[in-house]
């Protein structure tokens, strides 16, 4: 007989923490309450899965995505014009 519980573990330390949810028979997973409290996320709520290649995935709530990308591209520019100015030199 298959087990329908989820087990869920979490180890935090600094500003980095790790957390392990179990896969159910129906393919879904729990987020532990202490990340959908960290990133306010709610019951019916969506969001996004990030993947690179086969190893890692981030999980973001869908309402704050274009906020996060827009502090993730912030420096974009400025990084490429530097980096182009130290391959010129």
């Amino acid at each position: 007989m298959t087990s329908n519980t989820i087990h869920t573990m979490s180890f935090t330390a600094d500003s980095h923490s790790i957390s392990v949810a179990t896969v159910g028979t129906k393919g879904q997973i729990v987020i532990p309450q202490e990340v959908r409290e960290k990133l306010n996320i709610a019951s019916g709520d969506k969001v996004v899965i990030l993947m690179r290649e086969q190893h890692a995935a981030v999980i973001l709530p869908m309402a704050g995505m274009s906020e996060w990308l827009d502090k993730m591209t912030a420096n974009f520019d400025e990084i490429k014009n530097a980096v182009k100015r130290e391959t010129k030199e």
